[in-house]
């Protein structure tokens, strides 16, 4: 064999010739990017329609078309509106171009018009810009008057426009939604503007606050806010929940940079230059004619978020206790940031998911600074100082309480406080509550006693200050929970004393009685104009609400007169009215809030006497 192969070299086997290899498919990305809108991958989606713009040589004008929209709408799922706007926009620009159509023969087909709309007016919707997208929808409706989106777009957008124009709002719906945060992070509410401005601040070192611009009343709405940016816990794998808002805003800028300017007007510590001044109007929203790109430093908007983070939590029902931590999110309100701290405002607010609502605590006189609390920690303590020492240093508030704290008492006052005796007593009062008997009473009030002895400077109800003693109020109420077994007039007398401890005012008017056999005293009727509350609490808002009902169904037990029973129920009733707006939207967010405490303590009958505010 091999003689033969030598002399026949062509026995001699030889490897075939590669062929060419065959060119792969080309992708069709416009049905990669509709597979993947199947199965909600929006951002996968969004890069498949990016490829299939960028292909070379370029689409037909049709298939650019249909690729912007398909792109559009996911980016819309995305949150991204203003590019979702530039390729509606883009969309529009083209069937504009006939000359550059008539090139293709590309017919101009009414439904490519609407098409184009109707994604343009979700974004303008998305990016709260209210007339604009009322425009564009009815824009849509015109060309066909039945189109359901186009509809639902345009009913949500007048209602949009209505809360913002009237300060008309589903208080009860917010409150609602925000119960479920998981379902319901983020809300849709127009922002509203009270009677307030941005002035410097004389004694501040050239620092600005929010001023009012005409006389106030209490329960008045000064702000509300949908959050520029939020991120909850359980949104971020690593926990780094401020460096994830961080990273969220910067993503949005590098986006937007029509944005950056009012976002450059906040305040982002001593590191950092003085800010620029707000935005015309304080309007925070994009410019839809700007694609600038902004040059962003890292370390100003970390800044600007340590500085003005909101560490918000959900308004619960009286029946739940405190809100779980997992839930609360780092939020950054632009507007709201404009308000200087003290730890007795003359505003509080409340957030319902990432909508943020601020009302007038008590009056307030044109030219006065409004303020609401960085902290909801009784001042001089450890938390206190520790929750404001990055605004101040090392925590010293400087607010009007803080000041008078720190002249009369406070080293041995916050000795008191932190060194676990109240917790002790808390306890006792609890076991005795269960059992009966002991001498828990007793050892409350020398706790009590103790505590009033701290002050020997402030005089009770003298002053801007008046009865506002936060130290006081935890222990006062602790007296009426010792005191309600053997004398449901004593405790009613200290549940009182604690309500004025944190700041709720009463009309000397109101006459509030604790015994059964005093006779009725003079009163406004349920209808009146005066109220019995001037000015709701400050710390545990929603708590004081819970104890003026307490009160109530205590007066109620006891026999005494319907009249000054009626009376808890409507110091209540206002005091939610300030801190969650009275009239209609008020009154179903109060049984909302309150309607299952209503019903265990047997007060509905009463509540129906009692005017609604």
């Amino acid at each position: 064999m091999p003689e033969e192969t030598a002399s026949n070299p062509s026995a001699t086997p030889h490897p075939a010739a590669p062929l060419s290899p065959s060119p792969p498919p080309p992708v069709d990305y416009q049905q990669l990017g509709d597979s993947f809108i199947e199965k909600d991958f929006y951002q996968l989606a969004e890069e498949a329609y990016s490829r299939g713009l960028a292909t070379s040589p370029p689409p037909s004008i049709d298939r650019r078309l249909s690729l912007l929209l398909r792109r559009a709408t996911a980016r819309l799922e995305l949150g991204a509106f203003k590019p979702a706007h530039r390729d509606a926009a883009g969309v529009l620009t083209i069937l504009v171009s006939r000359d550059s159509l008539a090139l293709e023969n590309v017919s101009l087909s009414p439904t490519w018009k609407k098409e184009a709309l109707l994604p343009r007016a979700q974004a303008e919707e998305g990016l709260r810009l209210l007339p604009v997208a009322l425009a564009s929808y009815e824009e849509v409706l015109s060309l066909e008057s039945t189109d359901k989106e186009a509809q639902d777009g345009r009913s949500r957008v007048l209602r949009r426009l209505k809360e913002a124009e009237q300060a008309d709002y589903d208080s009860a719906e917010l409150f609602r939604l925000g119960l479920d945060v998981h379902s319901h992070p983020r809300q849709e509410a127009a922002d509203f503007l009270g009677s307030w401005k941005v002035d410097k601040i004389p004694g501040r070192g050239g620092g600005r606050g929010a001023v009012a611009t005409r006389d106030i009343k209490p329960g008045e709405l000064l702000l509300v806010e949908k959050a520029f940016e939020t991120v909850y816990p359980w949104e971020v794998e690593d926990g780094d929940i401020d460096g994830e808002i961080v990273r969220s805003i910067m993503r949005r800028l590098e986006e937007d940079g029509s944005l950056a300017r009012g976002l450059m007007s906040l305040y982002a510590g001593p590191g950092y230059p003085s800010p620029m001044s707000p935005p015309a109007g304080l309007s925070f929203a994009t410019k839809l004619e700007s694609n600038v790109s902004a040059s962003l430093d890292p370390g100003r908007i970390r800044g600007i978020c340590e500085y003005n983070c909101f560490g918000a939590s959900p308004v619960l029902p009286a029946s739940t206790s405190i809100a779980p931590s997992s839930s609360s999110p780092t939020a950054l309100y632009p507007r709201a940031a404009f308000f200087n701290h003290s730890c007795a405002p003359n505003a509080v607010w409340r957030t319902y998911s990432d909508i943020l609502v601020l009302r007038a605590r008590t009056v307030i006189n044109e030219g006065e600074e409004i303020f609401h609390s960085y902290s909801a920690a009784i001042p001089g303590t450890q938390t206190h100082r520790k929750a404001l020492e990055k605004h101040f240093e090392e925590g010293r508030c400087l607010c009007d309480l803080c000041e008078a704290e720190r002249e009369d008492g406070s080293e041995e006052r916050r000795t008191l406080l932190e060194g676990g005796r109240y917790e002790e007593l808390q306890a006792l009062v609890r076991e005795e509550q269960a059992g009966g008997g002991g001498t828990a009473k007793e050892e409350v009030k020398a706790y009590v006693e103790a505590l009033e002895a701290t002050y020997k400077l402030r005089q009770e109800g003298e002053g801007r200050l008046g009865k506002l003693k936060p130290a006081l109020h935890a222990a006062y109420h602790l007296f009426a929970e010792a005191s309600w077994s053997s004398s449901i007039e004593e405790g009613l007398k200290w549940e009182l004393a604690a309500i004025e401890a944190q700041g709720g005012v009463l009309n000397p008017a109101a006459a509030i009685s604790f015994s059964p056999s005093s006779p009725p005293a003079p009163s406004p009727s349920p209808t009146a104009d005066d109220p019995l509350l001037l000015a709701s609490s400050i710390y545990n808002s929603t708590l004081s609400t819970m104890q003026l009902l307490l009160c109530a169904m205590r007066s109620q037990q006891a026999g005494h007169r319907p009249q000054a029973i009626r009376r808890w129920v409507q110091l209540a009733v206002e005091n939610e009215c300030i801190l969650g707006g009275g009239g209609e939207a008020g009154r179903r967010l109060w049984e909302a809030q309150y309607g299952d405490m209503l019903e265990r303590m047997g007060l509905e009958e009463l509540l129906r006497d009692v005017c609604w505010r």
